[in-house]
C-alpha cells in the first residue's frame, strides 16, 4: 500500500497532474499507519511470547518444610461377594485405665483360717451390670450386707444411672428398666460412702472376681484408690459341695434352699442368697477339715 501510494504520487508531480495528488497522498499515508500497526502488533505478539511465567504464589508457612505434601490416601475399591457374611456390630474396647484399686482373693483350706473368718466383719455383696466387660460395661445396682463379729448385721443397696440404654437382655434377666436408673445417682457420686461401708472388712462374693472388678473399674475410673481382700462363694462352694452338677448360683440355691421364694436376679437377693451360701460352706469345709484331722489322728493311734 505504501508502494503503490508513492508511485502514484511521484508520477503526478512528473506528469504536473496535481490533482491526483488527492488520491495519491492519502493512499501513501494510510499505508504507511497499516505498516506501523502490522509492526506493533508483532512486537506485541512477540513479547506475549518470550515473557516469562510469573513465579507462583509461596503460601509456606515460615519455617515449614516446602517440600509437596503427601498424596491423600485412598480407598481400596469395594469388593462386593453373596459369600461375605453379613457385618455385625461390635462394641470397641475402651481405652486402657491407670488402675487405682487392687484386690487379693483368699482361699481358705487350713482349719485355723477358716475358724478366723467368723472372727472378723466381712461384706457380702452383688453387682448388676450393663454387661460382662469390667472396661466396657458399668454398674447398675449394688447390695452389700456387713456382718459385724458380735453377729449384727448392716445393710446397704443402692442404683446407678450408667449413662446409657440398658440392652433387652439384661432387662429381661434382672428387670431393672432405663425408668428405674433415669433419677439414679452416678457410681462416682456414692463411692465414698461404699468405700465407707466397706470399711476394715474383707468382701465376699459369688464369682468375686467378677464383681472385684466391676468394683475396682469404678474407682479406677474416678481415681479412687483401695485395696480389698475377698472370699470367693464360687471356690469354697466347689470345695464343700463338689457332687453338685455345676455351682452357678442359680443352681446353688435349690440345692442348698438358701431362698424361701422365688426371687429375681437382682443384687439384694443375690447377695442374701450369698450370704447363706458363704455361711453354709465355711461350716461344711471347717466339718469336712475337722473329719479330716479326725482320720489322721485315728491313723496315727
Amino acid at each position: 500500500m505504501i508502494i503503490i501510494g508513492a508511485l502514484l504520487a511521484a508520477a503526478c508531480v512528473i506528469s504536473r497532474q496535481f490533482g491526483a495528488l488527492i488520491i495519491a497522498v492519502p493512499l501513501l499515508f494510510f499505508g504507511i499507519r497499516r505498516n506501523k500497526a502490522y509492526k506493533a502488533g508483532q512486537d506485541n505478539a512477540q513479547q506475549i511470547t518470550h515473557e516469562p511465567a510469573a513465579p507462583a504464589p509461596d503460601y509456606t508457612i515460615p519455617g515449614a518444610s516446602r517440600s509437596a505434601p503427601d498424596p491423600a490416601p485412598t480407598s481400596p475399591p469395594a469388593v462386593i461377594s453373596s459369600d461375605v457374611a453379613p457385618v455385625q456390630t461390635v462394641r470397641a474396647p475402651a481405652a486402657p485405665v491407670r488402675a487405682y484399686a487392687s484386690y487379693s482373693i483368699i482361699k481358705p483350706k487350713s482349719k485355723k483360717a477358716l475358724a478366723d473368718i467368723s472372727k472378723q466383719d466381712y461384706i457380702v455383696f452383688d453387682v448388676e451390670t450393663t454387661g460382662l466387660s469390667p472396661n466396657a460395661d458399668a454398674i447398675i445396682e449394688i447390695a452389700m450386707i456387713r456382718h459385724f463379729q458380735n453377729g449384727n448385721e448392716q445393710r446397704y443397696h443402692s442404683l446407678f444411672n450408667p449413662r446409657r440404654g440398658l440392652s433387652p437382655k439384661i432387662t429381661r434377666i434382672t428387670g431393672i428398666t432405663d425408668d428405674d436408673l433415669l433419677d439414679a445417682p452416678f457410681i462416682e457420686d456414692r463411692l465414698d460412702e461404699i468405700l465407707l461401708f466397706i470399711d476394715g472388712g474383707a468382701l465376699v462374693a459369688h464369682n468375686a472376681n467378677f464383681d472385684m472388678k466391676f468394683l475396682c473399674a469404678a474407682l479406677d475410673a474416678a481415681k479412687v484408690p483401695a485395696e480389698f481382700t475377698a472370699y470367693d462363694t464360687l471356690d469354697m462352694a466347689r470345695r464343700a459341695f463338689p457332687d453338685l452338677p455345676n455351682h452357678k448360683l442359680e443352681t446353688l440355691i435349690p440345692a442348698l434352699s438358701l431362698a424361701e421364694h422365688d426371687q429375681q436376679h437382682r443384687a439384694t437377693d443375690d447377695a442374701e442368697c450369698t450370704k447363706k451360701l458363704f455361711e453354709i460352706c465355711l461350716a461344711e469345709l471347717l466339718s469336712q477339715k475337722e473329719a479330716e484331722l479326725a482320720a489322721r489322728r485315728a491313723a496315727r493311734q
